[in-house]
């Protein structure tokens, strides 16, 4: 009934495999991945682009967290707390929040996973130590509970992790759950380990840049040819000398945990490369060139299809990466809206793993150590980016977020906060403006009497006004004395 199912010669056959997915998604098999997407993100442009693209739009200049609290001082006082304890949590190099988040998101792609240590530096500062996926393993653990570097109990719950820590030796440590944080994005739900996000794009990866490599290195090879010389002593060619190589860079042992290097040379086609290049024949050998044609024409189209497949894989609109000047309005938006449900994944996954939990954890050390006050209303709390999402329409769209707010059909907190900013701190700002404003203006009437308050404060406010009043005053040259009644706004 079901043709998909049946075996044909028309394609072939694919491997079948209906178990858990320990049983598939193997060490082995994670860690060549890993090998393959760090290779990837190095070499190939589109992929470390991707990579970092997505990691910049989703985490932007960071998350702020807003405590919701009846007490407001003791909230702002906790949120001020976490982020003097949040500005330099790394525990290697002091890294903020922020840039560990960067980490996060390109972690998750390349490497499938990664993790963090929860511990503490030499003072007592709460520190987040980041432990790379391949350095979540068995080691020499021999025991059915540890998977992949994964303790589980009886039911499959995470007990603990088996780390390999810096310089350990190969020698692991478990962390148990409640002292780590675990990052990845799981394809399925039984997974102890996530693969690379990229595993789909490595096979099309590797054919697309290897025929890229082959077409590139045989139009250089057929370019590069000049003239030939035909000599009975191909050794030793007329007007260049004996054939030449030397040692660059000799062999070295292993040594302080670098592997061995082989010993490199370089020959004279080498130091005199280039275009130009006359081939040596001896008497009776004939030069054939292998007619090319490359780079093919419709090489661009093929490999459009590739990292097409490649961004739709990865969840991202194929059109953000490659040619986005071929789209038109409309367009542009849908494909910014699925961009967006791509990066509220991400924020969602770090905020709800890693965000709450750190904050959590760095606010209960305050509480303990007696810098803070314990209240219920702590837990309550919002993150709010400290930056505005990509839009190609931003001036229509933040004059349509204006209206719905006058009209009450939004507020202004939900309008600042798509902006990237606490609408608590800038009604603090723009109450220092207008009383900056004010003391302006009254300055301004002592110093022209025919200039009125309310015309005086519209000009320094740029607000909708008539200015003749102004030019009239400025017109006169008057210039009185300021006195305390001048001070004082005209009726």
């Amino acid at each position: 009934m079901y043709d998909a199912v049946n075996y044909s010669t028309n394609r072939a056959a694919r491997p079948f495999f209906a178990v858990d997915s320990k049983f598939t998604l193997t060490s082995w098999s994670r860690l060549r991945a890993l090998a393959l997407a760090r290779w990837a993100y190095i070499n190939v442009p589109v992929v470390k682009g991707a990579v970092d693209l997505a990691a910049r739009l989703a985490i932007g200049t960071g998350f702020a967290p807003k405590t919701h609290c009846r007490d407001t001082g003791l909230g702002k006082a906790a949120d001020e707390y976490y982020a003097a304890k949040a500005d330099h949590i790394g525990f290697m190099r002091g890294e903020s929040m922020d840039e560990l988040l960067m980490y996060d998101c390109r972690g998750m792609d390349v490497d499938g996973d990664l993790g963090y240590v929860m511990t503490q530096d030499e003072t007592g500062e709460p520190k987040l130590q980041l432990i790379e996926g391949h350095r979540i393993k068995n080691g020499g653990v021999d025991d059915p509970r540890c998977i992949d570097g994964c303790w589980v109990d009886q039911y499959g719950r995470v007990q603990g992790w088996n780390i390999e820590l810096p310089g350990e030796d190969g020698n692991t440590r478990r962390i148990d759950a409640q002292n780590f944080i675990y990052l990845a994005e799981h394809n399925r739900p039984d997974e102890v380990r996530s693969m690379t996000n990229l595993i789909h794009a490595l096979e099309p990866l590797q054919d697309l840049y290897e025929i890229l490599s082959f077409a590139t290195t045989s139009a250089k090879k057929n370019s590069e040819i000049a003239a030939l010389i035909q000599t009975t002593t191909p050794n030793d060619p007329p007007g260049l000398g004996p054939m030449l190589s030397v040692a660059m860079r000799p062999s070295t042992p292993a040594q302080g945990g670098q592997p061995a290097s082989p010993q490199q040379m370089i020959t004279r086609e080498q130091i005199y490369g280039g275009g130009g290049k006359i081939p040596i024949l001896r008497p009776g050998e004939e030069f054939k060139s292998y007619a090319h044609g490359q780079p093919s024409p419709t090489i661009r189209e093929w490999a459009e299809f590739i990292i097409r497949g490649i961004a739709v894989g990865k969840g991202m609109p194929f059109e953000v990466l490659w040619s986005p000047e071929s789209i038109g309005g409309a367009n542009t938006r849908m494909i910014l809206g699925l961009l967006g449900f791509r990066l509220a994944e991400i924020r969602k996954t770090l905020r709800e793993r890693k965000l709450r939990r750190v904050r959590f954890w760095i606010l209960a050390k305050g509480i303990k150590s007696g810098d803070l006050k314990y209240s219920p209303d702590l837990l309550k709390c919002s993150w709010t980016p400290k930056f505005s999402d990509l839009t190609v329409d931003a001036g229509r769209e933040s004059k349509e977020r204006r209206a719905n707010v006058i009209a009450g059909l939004d507020t202004w907190t939900g309008y600042y906060s798509d902006n990237g900013e606490q609408y608590d701190e800038q009604v603090l700002v723009r109450q220092a403006e207008i009383a900056l404003q004010c003391e302006s203006a009254r300055a301004l009437c002592a110093q022209y009497p025919e200039l009125s308050f309310e015309m005086a404060l519209a000009r320094i406010a740029l607000l909708s006004q008539n200015a003749s009043e102004v030019g009239n005053a400025l017109a006169s040259g008057s210039e009185p004395e300021p006195s305390p009644a001048s001070l004082k706004p005209k009726p």
